[in-house]
This record gives structure tokens, sequence and C-alpha cells, in this order.
């Protein structure tokens, strides 16, 4: 089966195409050149360790600019880097994996975009290594067709046998 006729839809940085065994994230475009350069590919742990170093940064300097009656740049800092480093903890339980065996997935969650606030997301529990992690296939938002795409990508999942929680 070529390409053009297997089941795919688009992602926030590209498609994502269901075959027989395994769906396939890949980037394209504007978005996935970016994403490729910004994340490279696939380098979950080097993206968390940069996160984490940049949270310890932040916080650090916040602390110090505190300490120096600086209130309200300290905040901000501390608070950035709280933030940071509160994406890194939940982020541990996270997979960057473009390729997931069909065998191995155990759920599939379908968010609802709400414009304008949020874009239309999926969650897939699967197994990797003997471990339980997620993937997110996050879809393009309200003004790139976002509503539509979502739609589009429930009737792939069901058309492939995927059930959808």
């Amino acid at each position: 089966m070529n390409d053009e006729a297997r089941p795919k839809f688009r992602t926030k940085t590209g498609f994502c195409t269901i075959t027989p065994d395994q769906i396939v994230l890949t980037r394209g475009g504007l978005r996935g050149q970016i994403a490729e350069v910004m994340y490279g590919s696939g380098s979950r742990l080097s993206t968390l360790i940069r996160s984490a170093v940049i949270g310890f940064s932040l916080l650090g300097f916040g602390f110090y600019l505190l300490t120096r009656h600086a209130t309200f740049g300290g905040v901000f800092l501390v608070a950035f880097g709280a933030y940071f480093l509160l994406n890194v903890v939940l982020s541990c339980n996270s997979s960057a994996t473009p390729v997931i065996p069909r065998t191995q997935i155990q759920t599939i969650v379908a968010c609802k975009p709400m414009p304008p606030t949020t874009r239309g997301y999926f969650t897939i529990a699967f197994l990797e290594n003997s471990r339980q992690v997620q993937r997110l296939i996050i879809l393009p938002g309200v003004l790139d067709g976002g509503e539509a795409e979502f739609q589009k990508a429930l009737m792939v999942f069901q058309s492939c046998g995927l059930r959808i929680s």
C-alpha cells in the first residue's frame, strides 16, 4: 500500500499516518522544520535536561534578586523557574517517539478543541521498554482548520479499528 492510500491527518507540526502495525508521526512544513531544529528527532532526555537547567537557573537568579530586594523581578523569575521545573516533572512520563506500535497501545483519549483557547489533541498511552508512557498528538489550531482536522482524526482512528475513550 502506498503512502497516499494510508489514512492520515494533519498535526501541529506535520502528519500522523496510521498503518496496520503502527502509528507514524512525521514532521513537515515550516513548523515541523522549526521543531526539528529546536528539539531534534525524538530526543526527550536532552529537552528535559535543558528545561531543568533553565528552571534551576531562573530559580537561582530569582532568589538572588529577592535577597537584593528586587521583589518584582525576583518573584517573576522564581515563578518562571518553578514553571519550567514543573513541566520537567510532568513530562517524565511522556515519550517523543515518532513510531508507536499498535500492539503496545493501551488507551487513546481524545480531547476536543475549545476555540479559541485550546487545540484538540489525543493522548496515547502505550508500553515503551516495559514502561507505560504517553504520547501527545496535538492538532492544528482553530485558525488552521483545527476543528475539522479533529473530526477527521476521529474518523481515521475509528476506521482503523482504534477505540477512542
